[in-house]
């Protein structure tokens, strides 16, 4: 069965990742239409962007000889899809939501995160419900089959109790942080917030900021996330980093590339364990995720799956970074908003 399928903004992962040769050497599927290209599943129906340089450098691409608008109101009036994407910025995620269950549409997949203010995500994934609309949100490393195996084994516990948790990141809280937000949970369970505070980069005139947490997770185990804004004189430091450190493990994953560690008999002391220094060092592979997102979508609108992650899901990281913001903020998160 075949759904069809409407993109809303026509971005960097809408299509001009691909654009970029390294990221097209080292991601099968960097983009939603190179997805859409191949996917039996989907048909790319349509199209909207408000600006006419991003709509003429998207009709140029293989596969993006299909109607584009200006607006998702005139596309909705010519086209019904199954399926919304909405690319666009995460200011506009709202209203394209709203739109797309005024015009009748079974499913949306937004891109994260959901929205930059708790409240109106809140307020989306409440609509979604009422109106018994599918939404999944693209925190691509959920999606992705070899995160998910790893985040398995975690929860199940093969590499024992969670003792500790640390994460780094840049290019802002709410655009990379959620990231490992989300992933936190996914192998750790929902943290608490302790404290949010400044850290070495943070900017309090910056939109989205980078901020520093202390978490507490479920069994008691103490978290630090770290943010950075990337940028250091001339040139750019991509960061992504989370270390687990286990009671029989260490799980360490740098720009998606793990190292475990396993607890092994110290050669030191009689009766101890210590880490092993050398480990296991794998890729956890986020190449496919994009894809296997549109795998578990055509598998939701059939009826036969759930989202890998739903609105809920998306606003865990929402709601931590707000408590950090509001606790940092004395009580106001950094939209105004009083907790």
């Amino acid at each position: 069965m075949s759904f069809s399928v409407a993109l809303a903004g026509l971005g960097r992962i809408a299509h001009s990742y691909e654009d970029d040769p390294l990221i097209a050497g080292d991601m099968s599927y960097p983009t939603h239409l190179s997805v859409l290209r191949e996917h039996p599943g989907f048909r790319l129906c349509a199209a909207c962007d408000p600006s006419p340089v991003a709509r003429g450098a998207f009709a140029a691409k293989p596969g993006g000889d299909i109607p584009l608008f200006a607006d998702c109101g005139e596309m909705f009036a010519t086209s019904r899809p199954d399926l919304l994407v909405i690319a666009a910025s995460a200011g506009a995620h709202g209203e394209l939501l709203r739109k797309a269950v005024h015009h009748g549409v079974r499913a949306v997949f937004c891109e994260k995160p959901l929205a930059t203010s708790l409240a109106e995500a809140e307020d989306m994934a409440r609509l979604a419900k009422r109106e018994n609309m599918l939404v999944a949100v693209n925190y691509m490393r959920a999606f992705g089959a070899a995160y998910r195996e790893l985040a398995a084994r975690a929860t199940g516990g093969e590499f024992g109790e969670i003792l500790g948790v640390e994460g780094a990141y840049c290019r802002g809280v709410f655009n990379n942080g959620s990231h490992l937000l989300d992933l936190f949970a996914r192998f750790c369970g929902s943290p608490d917030v302790l404290a949010g505070f400044p850290g070495r980069d943070f900017d309090p005139s910056a939109p989205d900021p980078a901020l520093d947490m202390i978490l507490k997770f479920p069994g008691g185990a103490l978290g630090h996330l770290r943010g950075f804004r990337g940028r250091y004189g001339n040139e750019s430091l991509d960061i992504f980093e989370m270390d687990i450190l286990f009671s029989k493990a260490r799980l360490e994953i740098r720009l998606d590339q793990a190292l475990l560690l396993r607890a092994l008999p110290s050669r030191r002391m009689s009766d101890y364990l210590e880490m092993e220094t050398e480990g296991e060092r794998f890729s956890v592979d986020v190449g496919g995720a994009l894809y296997d997102a549109y795998d578990n979508l055509h598998a939701c609108l059939q009826g036969n799956e759930t989202p890998a992650c739903c609105a809920q899901d998306a606003l865990i990281p929402l709601r931590l970074i707000n408590q950090a913001l509001a606790q940092m903020r004395g009580g106001r998160n950094i939209h105004g908003e009083t907790l």
